[in-house]
């Protein structure tokens, strides 16, 4: 049995009639899979041979968890460079067949692998793993090369946006990937308020403006502005680099 007949419905429903009309005229691991359906449609293990029984329902079972691994198996792909890899999901979980914990140390015929080959359940897993749940793609290697790539990250001058960009530059470092620059977005501070009020909240940046030079050595501040800088020359007036975060706020309130 391979990925492709197994999408060929005709191709099963022959086999089904050759299994029907003579179990020993298909190979092994569509004889136990017709069996365990079978078994399973009727809600009973037959009181004879309970054990084989139950061995052709597992084995239908390991058919149907791989086949699941094929419909869905790329919810456990690792395909963001810049997240942890997902470990497991509850659709795709051996619980979710009737198998055990115990199982994964039994040994099944392998789906698609050839006539009577068998393994243990968790071997199985393993190789099916390692095909639907992969990587799909190469590794970004210019995220880590600053000729080819700079890393801006953005945040706001408040605990939590920082806080969060922070763990995000510490994920980008252990993958060897090192910030080039910090930008932080619409500061009432860098907008140079005039009003007691305003000039308070400016002064409540000042801390984490601190700490964003602490973590990083490039840093832009935007001011908050009444409208996008849209166009060269208003994106050119925004490169203006101010030395010291504490000269935001000149006076005293």
């Amino acid at each position: 049995m391979n990925s492709f007949t197994t999408l060929n419905l005709d191709f099963i429903e022959e086999q089904y009639a050759r299994w029907t009309a003579d179990p020993a005229s298909v190979p092994p691991d569509w004889r136990f899979f017709f069996e365990g359906f079978e078994l399973a449609a009727s809600g009973r293990l037959p009181a004879s041979g309970t054990a084989d029984a139950d061995q052709v329902l597992s084995q239908a079972r390991v058919h149907a968890l791989v086949s699941r691994y094929r419909e869905i198996g790329h919810l456990l792909a690792c395909l963001d460079p810049l997240e942890a890899c997902p470990t497991d999901h509850p659709l795709l979980g051996i619980d979710a067949f009737g198998l055990s914990l115990a199982d994964l140390e039994r040994t099944f015929f392998v789906p698609d692998a050839a006539a009577n080959l068998k393994a243990p359940l968790r071997d199985i897993l393993a190789g099916f793993r390692q095909t639907y749940c992969h990587s799909i793609g190469v590794e970004f290697m210019h995220l880590q090369d600053p000729a080819e790539t700079k890393v801006i990250l953005v945040t706001l001058a408040e605990p939590t946006p920082v806080t969060e960009a922070q763990g995000l530059q510490e994920d980008l470092e252990r993958a060897g990937i090192h910030p080039w620059a910090w930008v932080i977005n619409s500061s009432i501070a860098a907008a140079h308020p005039e009003t007691v009020f305003l000039r308070q909240r400016a002064a409540g940046e000042i801390e984490q403006v601190d700490r964003v030079h602490s973590l990083a050595g490039r840093v832009a501040l935007v001011p908050l502005l009444a409208t996008e800088p849209v166009g060269q020359d208003r994106l050119a007036a925004l490169t203006e680099l101010i030395a010291s975060p504490t000269e935001l706020i000149a006076s005293p309130l």
